[in-house]
């Protein structure tokens, strides 16, 4: 089995993706935002941060890290055995290209989603029938949030080019999602 790494913009279904990968197939999941919360809160000097303007600047990193972390994990509560299971790694901070370039596709899927095919009207309505009581996305105003699926729907027009270039699944999230995700999810292993 291999290691997955999900990447999309925002509100495309990443997390609901790696979850469902994870409940099927017992994988380990680390989603970005949890990296880069704690890079923002314990080294702020570093300059990993949600602001980076097209995520290029965090991408060295998460593929350092990821690779260091793939090779020397270890199931430290049995202390004896390496921990087998594939990781799923799923956010916004990496885009295709670099996806690309950065991992061994032999042993990691990497997949893209977007919703290319939405308006933002469209995106937004989606997004407030679906905010769950956690989303980040409830605290910010329509106008607001409008202004950025107009840039998501633009980076997931580019996504899905690009990953018909580098040979990259590409995942349309615009309709359907869940459908996709299941046949996604059936088809993995």
């Amino acid at each position: 089995m291999k290691n997955v790494l999900i990447i999309g913009v925002l509100r495309s279904g990443k997390s609901t993706l790696a979850r469902m990968l994870c409940k099927k197939y017992n994988l380990n999941y680390i989603p970005q935002d949890a990296m880069v919360d704690a890079f923002e809160e314990i080294f702020p000097k570093c300059g990993v941060c949600h602001d980076n303007k097209g995520k290029e600047p965090f991408a060295p990193f998460l593929f350092s890290y990821i690779k260091h972390l793939v090779k020397g994990r270890w199931d430290y509560g049995a202390r004896s055995a390496p921990d087998s299971r594939p990781f799923v790694i799923e956010g916004c901070h990496v885009g295709v290209a670099s996806a690309c370039k950065s991992v061994d596709r032999s042993k990691w899927k990497i997949v893209a989603l977007g919703y290319p095919s939405l308006t933002p009207d469209q995106a937004l309505r989606g997004i407030r029938e679906n905010d769950a009581a956690h989303e980040w996305t409830r605290e910010v105003k329509d106008v607001e949030l409008r202004g950025w699926l107009a840039d998501a729907i633009k980076e997931s027009q580019r996504h899905r080019s690009e990953c018909a270039k580098l040979k990259i699944e590409f995942i349309d999230t615009s309709f359907d999602r869940r459908k996709k995700f299941a046949a996604f999810v059936k088809k993995y292993k």
